[in-house]
């Protein structure tokens, strides 16, 4: 996997909801803002929570399918 400046990937890897990550996600991160991010389970539901307060269009089926990408690929452990 290719790798930023800062050591981060600059691709989402393969997975189930990775489309909708770079959907949600893309319009207002670079890639690099997400895959450097390392968070436990809570922190990504509060992360989805807050970019949705701002203004991302998720639906409660996309938040799962987000969140459990997120944990998979990013999480803190």
């Amino acid at each position: 996997m290719e790798e930023g400046i800062i050591g981060a990937p600059t691709q989402f890897p393969p997975g189930p909801g990775r489309p909708r990550v770079q959907l949600a996600c893309g319009p207002c991160h670079a890639i690099t803002v997400v895959t450097s991010a390392r968070k436990s389970e809570a922190e990504w539901e509060r992360t989805i929570e807050a970019m949705i307060m701002r203004g991302a269009r998720i639906t409660d089926e996309e938040f799962d399918v987000i969140l459990d990408y997120l944990v998979a690929n990013f999480s803190a452990s």
